[in-house]
């Protein structure tokens, strides 16, 4: 499986955040229990990154984080969005 493509998904990772997760309530309760938004948020996009890239159901070849592909720009406000349509 090719590496975590989200920039804090090492830190997420060596804090020990997803670590023995049984559910996803009890990930909501870790996750609502860091300190800020901004931290939350990203929580919560490396968990979606990682489930995307390793359930089978979704059939994912490659999953970039909004912030890794240059889409996501002003401040965090959405960007325009490059299909392969357009």
């Amino acid at each position: 499986m090719a590496a975590a493509r989200h920039s804090k998904a090492g830190e997420f990772v060596r804090r020990g955040l997803f670590a023995g997760v049984r559910d996803f309530a009890e990930l909501e309760r870790r996750i609502a229990a860091l300190p800020d938004e901004q931290s939350r948020g990203a929580a919560f996009e490396v968990f979606a990154e990682a489930h995307l890239a390793t359930q089978r159901g979704h059939d994912a070849a490659t999953v970039w984080p909004l912030t890794a592909n240059g889409v996501r720009g002003n401040g965090g406000q959405w960007g325009q969005i490059h299909t392969i349509d357009n």
